[in-house]
């Protein structure tokens, strides 16, 4: 724990790091639930791109791979359901070129 307060002057909340998933989920749920308002649900639209030059046949394949990858549904650290409110503050999990960065 910092043994100084932080400014907040931003309006951005520092961030807290912890040891397990379990305690930001709590954390992320105890701060959700402190902001007023209803919760808006937005559900992850995964999509894949393949190169549109080889043949429909092996686009629906390499399609149907890369959905059935582990990483889409074991492995992926985001859930496919996110619950915000407005003015939830969160933190982008990969950095997206240079339009948004956390």
């Amino acid at each position: 724990q910092c043994e100084r307060d932080l400014a907040e002057d931003d309006g951005i909340r520092a961030t807290v790091l912890y040891a397990t998933n379990r305690n930001v989920d709590s954390e992320n749920l105890s701060q959700l639930a402190a902001l007023p308002g209803p919760l808006h649900s937005f559900a992850a639209d995964d999509s894949t791109y393949t190169n549109p030059e080889i043949s429909e046949k092996k686009q629906q394949q390499a399609d149907v791979t890369l959905q059935n990858d582990p990483f889409f549904s074991r492995q992926c650290i985001v859930p496919q359901i996110v619950e915000l409110k407005i003015n939830a503050q969160v933190m982008l999990l990969k950095n997206r070129a240079q339009d948004l960065a956390s």
